[in-house]
C-alpha cells in the first residue's frame, strides 16, 4: 500500500489532493463497499471523497465541486434519486452514477428522469465501474443512460 493510501482520510478536502485529477465523490451507506470503491479509485489517481449517506454528500457538494458522484440508489435519510435531483441544481452540477441491488424498471425511469448518467446493478464489478467513470471524464456531452453492467 502506497504511503498516499495511507494517509487519506475519508474527509480530506479534494482540493488538498491530487490537482487536476478527477473529483469524484462516492455515496454508501454500505462502508466495505464505499471504502473498496475509494481505493479502486486513488489507485487510478482520482481525487476521493466519500460519504456515508446522502444528505452528507449534498452538504459536501455544496462546499465542494465533484466531476462525478458515485452513489447508492437505496439509503436511509435520502435516497440516491433525491440526492441526484439536488447535485443536479448546483450552479455546476456532476455528473451521477447510481448503484443499486434492487434494479427495477422503476427504477432506471427515476434515475433518468432525476439526471442520473447510468443506473448499474450491484453486485459493482469496480474494474466496470472505473472504466465507466474514465468513459464520462472524457466525454463532454450527456451520455445515454443505461442499466444494469
Amino acid at each position: 500500500m502506497s504511503t498516499a493510501t495511507v494517509v487519506e482520510t475519508e474527509l480530506a478536502p479534494v482540493s488538498s489532493r491530487l490537482e487536476g485529477g478527477l473529483r469524484v465523490l462516492v455515496v454508501d451507506d454500505d462502508v466495505d463497499l464505499r471504502r473498496a470503491i475509494r481505493e479502486v479509485f486513488l489507485m487510478r489517481g482520482f481525487a476521493v471523497n466519500t460519504a456515508e449517506n446522502g444528505a452528507e454528500a449534498v452538504k459536501m457538494a455544496r462546499r465542494e465541486h465533484y466531476d462525478i458522484v458515485v452513489s447508492d440508489l437505496r439509503m436511509p435519510e435520502m435516497d440516491g434519486i433525491e440526492v441526484t435531483r439536488r447535485l443536479k441544481s448546483l450552479r455546476r452540477p456532476p455528473r451521477v452514477v447510481l448503484i443499486t441491488a434492487y434494479p427495477e424498471w422503476n427504477s432506471y425511469d427515476e434515475a433518468r428522469k432525476a439526471g442520473a448518467e447510468r443506473l448499474i446493478g450491484k453486485p459493482v464489478s469496480l474494474g466496470r465501474l472505473v472504466s465507466l467513470i474514465e468513459e464520462l471524464a472524457a466525454s463532454k456531452g450527456v451520455v445515454e443512460m443505461q442499466y444494469g453492467d
